[in-house]
């Protein structure tokens, strides 16, 4: 299904994608079922294995081991090996008992064993001669030692994520704690700062590496927005279980990430009904004054409401469970006093006045003059004779909605079933520096800070899940799941919708939509005018997941085998400088002044003489396309009763971009032309090829040195597609245009928009219309 809700059938190189994938699963599967045992992701489920054994140490086979969910009520049974061994995968987070019997034996139980995702728990069992009938319990163990792993993992439990304090109840905070994890950088895509991603952030950087590769997982499937890498949906901190973390020696389970894997386990109801209400609140009048700019200036505005509930529990005793929650946010921020520089008051009242008097002596530039009349009044004192200060503290208005439903259902005692869907909704409004002018008729906001993109955001996801588990019996389980995000993230402009430069008189800049609003224009010295550069964006991704794995549980073994296929659709529109950017310099008027006086810069604004314009814009919005087969095998082999080997080898396909137009190209450097995808025998890639060698083995040990000691190490190789960000779209020439010059040697006549400039143009004739550039004769 592409972005508009529309289903395309599979390429000729997608349909091999899935038939490899199918193949090397089945081929894998064949090949190792005699002799091995398989199970799902490790990092939403849990283990429990375990020996038992008699008082002299020696091993019980044909034992009964019972193994009962608390809170659900479910039971699984399963019979020890030869060996003594037993193992229950697939389980899910919770509270668990064991019931260990055998004939001739007293009974052994541990009654609470509390499991968390990705987790190996060894529960041993010594037996007692005695009468079935007489049970041994055993009560107020020490903590269990994961010692049949050798992955690193953090677990952000549910009490840590109700307890811990948290502003605005992200959740990512708690995931920026862990060992090796620090918070991503603070102007990063995900940061929440950009206008590519509007909501809070999620910026985490993992043993050291770059925010954009972790793999971001919910419920144990692809939770990642592939075009800026940041997360897809979030589900609120009520309908989270636990976090789980994985830095280290991932198994051959996970794939795609350099950084690390950030796993969030949702709630699911049980026999007990449980809910909860609560409101969170924060505001100005308990904050201090801010400091800057002296002292009592008005606090910043904050006014912070977060709200909701959720309920969970029985639908039928036993057999079907809900859970659902909502929480709602309302944030109303004033940053902190910022200082912009404007034009002096005597420069304001001649603006309005005889703006002649400031261009220098020569004639002013109506579009000029129309720029110069948005810059306020000052209302702070200035540290400098040549411009004034105006102080102001935007308000940024950040709201959100967010739901998540969850039905589990227990068919029978070999058929699970859950479905879940999450929803997030998140407006916010980012106001500029400078305050609103009403001018040429229209209400135009000046912004004062181009690169800062403000403007008005819309941020959408939703997601929807469903998983099933199918018990063959106590040694062969098999779980599929399917999962389909979609996320609607855009971005606009301060003055969006609007065609102000076409208001003021100049040609060729608002064009569209897209290219509505005010261009931007830096002027030396000056607060930035007009809307940001490289906005609006518009990126809307359709995800489709399918996966499938067996566990096999055959002696020492416990083998896993397992395939995804995932399918991603992606429009992401953005134009650098859709309207064109124009840069004003002092020295475009007077010879180079060293100590920058605005006055000349005020000049050649009033003037039209520009040192530099740019324009940059995408002729055809793309939609791309990709496909992400991978299939894994892991065996986990307990090897010696102190020893376990966790191997595993995974394959990943991550195919470059195709678009639904072959609107992408790409540059060749070795006959220096233009690549276009499906012409003149270019290959739907543009001239890339997709790598089919990602074989990635991992290896790792867990060794009981002592009861209260596990040494664990591991080597692995792990693949991550980088193609993130325009930098890899193939946005190239026919499908872009692109027009500069700078450094005040514009041409005069500047070609399609005429002159004369004295000598650097002149801004009221605008910019050049967009227009493709030859494909076979690259500039």
């Amino acid at each position: 299904m592409n972005a508009f809700g529309q289903f395309d059938a599979p390429s000729t190189a997608a349909v091999r994608l899935i038939r490899l994938a199918v193949r090397a699963v089945l081929f894998t599967g064949c090949l190792l079922l005699p002799v091995a045992r398989v199970a799902t992701a490790q990092s939403t489920t849990a283990d429990i294995t375990g020996t038992v054994t008699d008082v002299s140490g020696a091993s019980l086979p044909h034992a009964k081991v019972t193994l009962t969910n608390l809170g659900t009520k479910e039971v699984r049974t399963a019979q020890t090996t030869d060996a003594g061994d037993y193992t229950f995968t697939q389980l899910g987070p919770g509270t668990y008992s064991i019931q260990v019997s055998q004939t001739g034996f007293k009974s052994f139980s541990i009654p609470n064993i509390a499991l968390s995702a990705s987790d190996r728990a060894r529960e041993d069992a010594r037996l007692q001669p005695g009468a079935e009938t007489e049970t041994v319990q055993v009560t107020g163990q020490a903590p269990a030692l994961q010692s049949d792993s050798s992955v690193l993992t953090t677990v952000i439990t549910q009490k840590a994520t109700q307890d811990l304090p948290l502003n605005g109840r992200n959740y990512v905070a708690l995931a920026q704690t862990a060992p090796g994890a620090n918070e991503g950088p603070p102007n990063g895509l995900s940061s929440g700062g950009r206008p590519d991603d509007r909501r809070l952030t999620s910026g985490i950087s993992v043993n050291g590496q770059s925010d954009t590769i972790n793999d971001w997982m919910i419920d144990g499937m692809d939770n990642n927005e592939r075009i800026i890498g940041t997360t897809g949906i979030r589900p609120s901190i009520e309908a989270i279980s636990e976090i789980n973390i994985q830095t280290n020696t991932y198994t051959a389970e996970v794939g795609r990430t350099a950084g690390g894997v950030i796993n969030i386990i949702t709630k699911s109801g049980n026999n007990n009904f449980h809910g909860s209400a609560y409101e969170f609140f924060r505001n100005d009048v308990l904050d201090a004054f801010p400091f800057q700019f002296g002292a009592h200036n008005p606090k910043p505005k904050l006014r912070q409401n977060q709200f909701g509930g959720s309920i969970g529990g029985p639908i039928i005793h036993d057999k079907l469970f809900f859970f659902g929650d909502y929480e709602g946010l309302r944030q109303i921020q004033g940053s902190a006093p910022t200082l912009s520089q404007v034009p002096t008051l005597a420069q304001y009242s001649a603006l309005r006045s005889n703006p002649a008097s400031l261009a220098d002596g020569a004639p002013v530039d109506p579009v000029g003059l129309a720029y110069a009349l948005l810059y306020p009044a000052p209302n702070a004192p200035s540290n400098t004779t040549t411009s004034g200060a105006f102080v102001s503290s935007p308000v940024v208005v950040r709201n959100s909605d967010t739901a998540d439903g969850r039905v589990d259902v227990q068919l029978n005692q070999k058929n699970l079933l859950y479905g879940r869907y999450s929803y997030n909704r998140t407006p916010v409004q980012f106001p500029g520096l400078l305050p609103t002018v009403n001018q040429a008729g229209l209400n135009v906001a000046p912004g004062g800070a181009i690169f800062n993109f403000y403007g008005n955001a819309q941020d959408n996801a939703q997601n929807a899940q469903i998983n099933y588990i199918h018990t063959f019996n106590s040694n062969l389980l098999l779980a599929l799941g399917f999962g389909y995000t979609r996320i609607n993230n855009q971005s606009f402009p301060l003055n969006y919708g609007l065609a102000v430069n076409t208001a003021f008189g100049q040609p060729n800049v608002n064009l569209d939509q897209n290219t509505s609003g005010l261009a931007p224009a830096s002027i030396q010295n000056l607060a930035d005018l007009g809307d940001g550069d490289f906005i609006p964006i518009k990126d809307v991704d359709n995800t489709f997941q399918y996966q499938g794995a067996v566990t096999i549980n055959r002696g020492a073994h416990n083998l896993k085998i397992g395939a995804t296929l995932i399918r991603r659709q992606a429009l992401n529109f953005q134009n650098n400088y859709g309207m064109g950017s124009w840069a004003f310099h002092s020295l475009d008027t007077v010879p180079f002044d060293p100590l920058g006086s605005n006055l000349t810069a005020l000049a050649a604004l009033l003037q039209g003489n520009y040192f530099s314009v740019q324009r940059s814009n995408s002729l055809v919005p793309p939609h791309y396309r990709l496909w992400e087969p991978s299939a894994y095998l892991q065996d986990d082999w307990h090897a010696t009763p102190t020893l376990t080997l966790n191997l595993g080898v995974r394959y990943d396909v991550f195919t470059p971009f195709t678009e639904v137009k072959n609107a992408i190209s790409n540059f060749d450097p070795a006959t220096a032309s233009i690549l276009v995808a499906n012409q003149n025998g270019v290959n739907q890639y543009a001239g890339l090829n997709p790598t089919w060698t990602n074989v990635a083995p991992r290896i790792g040990f867990a060794y009981t040195v002592t009861p209260g000691t596990v040494l664990r190490g591991g080597f692995g190789i792990s693949y991550f597609p980088m193609n993130y960000t325009s930098n890899s779209s193939l946005k190239n020439q026919p499908f872009v245009s692109a027009f500069n010059c700078n450094n005040g040697n514009c041409p005069t006549p500047i070609p399609g928009i005429g002159g004369p400039g004295n000598g650097a143009g002149t801004f009221q004739l605008g910019v050049p219309l967009p227009t493709a550039a030859s494909a076979t004769n690259p500039a």
